[in-house]
């Protein structure tokens, strides 16, 4: 059927819902210009993840570990070619201050106790000791029944904006120090 932020999932090619999904009735069987138009999508989608410089992920839930993720997301925590790919990889890579926060997160999902989508930055501790930070906006997929299909979801490396952030709050700290200073000596 038609996703509420307007894209067509899949339908048998006969089945027709009569509503409007990105230009086209979902479940219509697809006409070659609708092909061109869902590769360039796929093409402009590609582009827009390289320039943010974003990870994907996706987990199917009917088969524990069977995850996949793309060049983006193993450069983003230090994941060898040789690890394998598992949530129990990506969950090592967890700083353990956020460890336990993320993982009840995701857990949540996938039980259904919590909302369907997720959107939370935490840090992330790679093989080399380098702390980075990432912010993770995904959701679930689920089939008919309510059961949890799959969890797709991208990670940013935001290790920029928050060392930034930190920056600017010294700089204030440093300022309302040294007016506090001055204030105390006149």
């Amino acid at each position: 059927g038609c996703s509420e932020d307007g894209f067509a999932a899949a339908l048998p090619a006969r089945q027709l819902l009569g509503r409007q999904c990105a230009g086209w009735k979902c479940g219509q069987a697809m006409t070659t210009w609708d092909t061109h138009e869902a590769m360039a999508g796929l093409t402009r989608l590609r582009l827009a993840l390289q320039a943010a410089g974003a990870g994907t992920w996706s987990r199917d839930a009917r088969n524990n570990d069977a995850w996949g993720w793309d060049i983006r997301f193993e450069l983003m925590y230090g994941i060898a070619e040789t690890e394998p790919r598992t949530l129990v990889t990506w969950a090592s890579r967890l700083h353990q201050h956020d460890r336990a926060h993320v993982q009840a997160e995701l857990g949540a999902v996938r039980r259904k106790h919590g909302q369907d989508k997720w959107d939370m930055e935490y840090r992330a501790a790679l093989p080399d000791g380098t702390v980075t930070w990432h912010h993770g906006v995904g959701r679930a997929e689920r089939d008919e029944h309510g059961s949890l299909v799959r969890l797709t979801g991208i990670d940013l490396d935001i290790s920029s904006r928050k060392r930034t952030e930190a920056s600017l709050q010294a700089s204030l700290k440093h300022q309302r120090d040294a007016a506090e200073t001055v204030r105390l000596l006149f």
